[in-house]
């Protein structure tokens, strides 16, 4: 048959109410899912951050798979990007735009995109922080996959790439202002198959 989805974490699902009065629903990954964490391989308690991408490295072993913690405070309200990227020029950029309460996840310069036209794409996830200027994401890197989880489970977003090398650095910039990269943490992940 067509292939038309990806696994996924395992996810715990609930309820919230958002600013808007309606009900949507929560997901987070299962508390099992923090077995897989191997050992601390980077920590931040603050990161300024403005037009000029400050980069920090991500773990080289098992491939690059590995789980980001992290808080973005954008206190000018201004865009923030966090994008994952190789030496081969492959990179993922996902924007923070505070002002509209999205995140947009841009995978078109990805690696190998060129299978189907419509594989090169921008996806936007609605935030739900329209009275705060700080996102708490939660992000898996995979061979092939990459999830971005809102710590509270108020959107999350699976999307597929095909890096020509592991993702080997995460970079961070806020253009046309300034904004704080908190409590961020980078765990390598156990090699399953070890």
């Amino acid at each position: 048959m067509q292939f038309r989805s990806a696994n996924t974490l395992p996810r715990e699902m609930g309820l919230f109410k958002a600013s808007d009065g309606q009900i949507y629903v929560s997901t987070v990954p299962s508390p099992e899912v923090d077995m897989l964490r191997d050992r601390l391989v980077s920590r931040q308690s603050k990161l300024s951050v403005g037009k000029n991408p400050r980069k920090i490295s991500l773990p080289a072993d098992n491939d690059g798979i590995c789980e980001i913690l992290l808080d973005i405070d954008s206190r000018k309200g201004a865009p923030v990007s966090v994008m994952l990227s190789n030496d081969e020029g492959d990179y993922v950029d996902m924007v923070y735009n505070p002002s509209e309460s999205t995140l947009t996840f841009d995978r078109r310069k990805s690696g190998v995109t060129d299978f189907s036209q419509d594989f090169p794409a921008v996806t936007v996830a609605p935030t739900f922080s329209y009275d705060d200027s700080t996102l708490k994401l939660r992000i898996f890197v995979d061979r092939s996959s990459i999830e971005v989880f809102e710590a509270d489970g108020k959107f999350a977003m699976t999307n597929l790439v095909f890096p020509t090398a592991p993702y080997n650095r995460i970079s961070f910039s806020a253009d046309g202002g300034k904004a704080d990269i908190r409590n961020l943490k980078i765990f390598s992940i156990k090699d399953v198959n070890d």
